[in-house]
Protein backbone atom coordinates (compact mmCIF):
# COMPACT_ATOMS: atom_id res chain seq x y z
CA UNK A 1 0.00 0.00 0.00
CA UNK A 2 2.57 2.44 0.96
CA UNK A 3 4.27 1.92 -2.08
CA UNK A 4 1.22 2.75 -4.30
CA UNK A 5 0.88 5.86 -2.03
CA UNK A 6 4.20 7.26 -2.98
CA UNK A 7 4.06 6.62 -6.60
CA UNK A 8 0.54 8.39 -6.79
CA UNK A 9 2.40 11.12 -5.23
CA UNK A 10 5.45 11.14 -7.38
CA UNK A 11 3.28 10.79 -10.17
CA UNK A 12 1.22 13.69 -9.33
CA UNK A 13 4.01 15.91 -8.70
CA UNK A 14 5.46 15.05 -12.16
CA UNK A 15 2.64 15.67 -13.60
CA UNK A 16 2.39 19.20 -12.07
CA UNK A 17 5.81 19.91 -13.33
CA UNK A 18 4.81 18.68 -16.77
CA UNK A 19 1.65 21.23 -16.91
CA UNK A 20 3.63 23.79 -15.62
CA UNK A 21 5.97 23.28 -17.93
CA UNK A 22 3.81 23.29 -20.94
CA UNK A 23 2.05 26.47 -19.79
CA UNK A 24 5.20 28.10 -20.26
CA UNK A 25 6.23 26.88 -23.58
CA UNK A 26 2.81 28.58 -24.35
CA UNK A 27 3.32 31.54 -22.48
CA UNK A 28 7.40 31.44 -24.88
CA UNK A 29 5.97 30.37 -28.15
CA UNK A 30 2.69 31.96 -28.61
CA UNK A 31 2.50 35.09 -26.82
CA UNK A 32 0.21 36.48 -29.37
CA UNK A 33 -2.21 34.35 -28.11
CA UNK A 34 -2.16 35.75 -24.94
CA UNK A 35 -1.29 39.50 -25.84
CA UNK A 36 -4.13 40.96 -23.65
CA UNK A 37 -2.71 39.58 -21.04
CA UNK A 38 -0.80 42.40 -18.60
CA UNK A 39 1.60 40.88 -16.58
CA UNK A 40 3.05 37.82 -18.76
CA UNK A 41 6.13 37.26 -16.75
CA UNK A 42 4.07 37.72 -13.31
CA UNK A 43 2.41 34.48 -14.95
CA UNK A 44 5.20 32.45 -15.79
CA UNK A 45 7.03 33.34 -12.51
CA UNK A 46 3.76 31.78 -11.17
CA UNK A 47 4.42 28.93 -13.34
CA UNK A 48 7.95 28.36 -12.13
CA UNK A 49 6.79 28.51 -8.50
CA UNK A 50 4.76 25.69 -9.47
CA UNK A 51 7.49 23.88 -10.57
CA UNK A 52 9.96 24.71 -8.25
CA UNK A 53 6.79 23.59 -5.23
CA UNK A 54 6.31 20.01 -7.02
CA UNK A 55 10.53 19.76 -6.98
CA UNK A 56 10.73 20.00 -3.52
CA UNK A 57 8.13 17.54 -2.58
CA UNK A 58 9.93 15.27 -5.01
CA UNK A 59 12.64 15.60 -3.01
CA UNK A 60 11.02 15.20 0.13
CA UNK A 61 9.08 11.82 -1.04
CA UNK A 62 12.52 11.00 -2.39
CA UNK A 63 14.45 11.37 0.66
CA UNK A 64 12.23 10.84 3.68
CA UNK A 65 9.64 7.88 1.93
CA UNK A 66 11.72 5.78 -0.06
CA UNK A 67 11.27 1.86 0.70
CA UNK A 68 14.05 0.52 2.91
CA UNK A 69 14.88 -1.62 0.42
CA UNK A 70 16.21 1.80 -1.51
CA UNK A 71 17.74 3.01 1.45
CA UNK A 72 21.15 4.36 1.02
CA UNK A 73 23.94 3.55 3.07
CA UNK A 74 24.01 6.86 4.74
CA UNK A 75 21.01 6.55 6.63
Amino acid sequence: MRTVITEALRLKYEGAIAEAKANIEIYLTNSAGIGEHPEILSAIDTQVEKIAEAEDKLIVLAQYFKEDNQKTLVE
